[in-house]
């Protein structure tokens, strides 16, 4: 039997904080254990939270930092504390379906599962539901992909490398995965992307096709869905920062992501055009991808 934990990050969320709480409180299986860490909010937060613990006499964790980490280092402190067999990382503003954790854990029970990213569904500021169509995919690559139709689908590293398959929000992990970040991973890159990463690199990354979490979109949204813009060195930095964090599950990515960023660095055409001899160059990295690093390196 798997002892379940849930990790939250809060930050100045009164406005949604409560529905979010209800929705973990309400859930079919209760979690083993609720963590939650308020990274130094300056509204009733921390206030509310306590409150509803108190009143509803959980045998929940709240700390609050004495100073504003950021929302990624907040939650490396927060899954530092993490001791269940599986946690589900959770956002202080959305909504969990009942049988969320049910469904979720379940599918942990295959030990060939690591990580499992589930569907969402939009919802506004008011909680009402939110057409998905009007969101083209910028970040979440499975985000409305409608030719998805098996309900449990396998995520190879080659997929999620080239972009994020869904918000942490609707992910949870093994806690081996979870051990691996905290000794290895990277501050400055998403703490869910390196978690999804990890699971699919030991092969065990999976995307569970049913809307779990009713995700919220509003202004104040620490992330959000939005398009990123980046210049193109500093995504091969970033992606070379992401493969050293699960190296010792796979070199070769690890090796071809050093070549890469030292190609694009130097702009040097001779480099970049050796990568296209590379069989993982072209497994990782698309065609678009590959033409776009051979025009940079001709635009000295």
């Amino acid at each position: 039997m798997f002892t379940v934990s849930v990790a939250m990050a809060s930050y100045n969320g009164e406005k949604y904080i409560r529905e979010q709480l209800d929705s973990i409180k309400n859930q079919t299986i209760t979690p083993d254990e609720v963590i939650i860490v308020d990274d130094f909010s300056t509204d009733n937060t921390p206030k509310i939270i306590k409150e509803y613990i108190e009143t509803n006499n959980l045998p929940w964790k709240f700390f609050e930092n004495r100073e504003n980490l950021g929302y990624i280092k907040n939650y490396f402190f927060v899954l530092s504390m993490v001791k269940g067999d599986v946690c589900f990382l959770c956002d202080q503003d959305d909504v969990w379906e009942k049988d969320k954790i049910s469904k979720g854990i379940s599918l942990f029970e295959d030990k060939k599962v690591f990580g499992v990213a589930m569907g969402f569904s939009l919802i506004d500021e008011k909680g009402q539901a939110v057409n998905s169509e009007i969101f083209p995919e910028k970040i979440f690559g499975f985000f409305g992909k409608g030719e998805i139709k098996k309900s449990l689908t396998k995520i190879e590293l080659p997929e999620i490398m080239h972009r994020n398959i869904a918000p942490g929000c609707s992910c949870g992990y093994r806690k081996e995965v979870i051990d691996i970040l905290l000794k290895k991973g990277n501050k400055n890159l998403p703490h869910d992307y390196q978690l999804s990463c990890i699971s699919a690199s030991m092969d065990g990354l999976f995307f569970l096709n049913e809307p779990l979490t009713k995700y919220r979109i509003h202004r104040s949204n620490t992330l959000g869905i939005k398009e990123l813009n980046q210049d193109r060195l500093q995504i091969a930095e970033e992606k070379l920062s992401l493969s050293e964090v699960f190296c010792d599950y796979n070199v070769k990515v690890n090796s071809l992501c050093k070549k890469r960023y030292t190609a694009i660095k130097q702009k040097s055409l001779l480099k970049t055009l050796s990568l296209l001899f590379n069989k993982e160059y072209c497994k990782y990295y698309t065609l678009k991808e590959r033409m776009g690093d051979i025009v940079y390196a001709i635009r000295k």
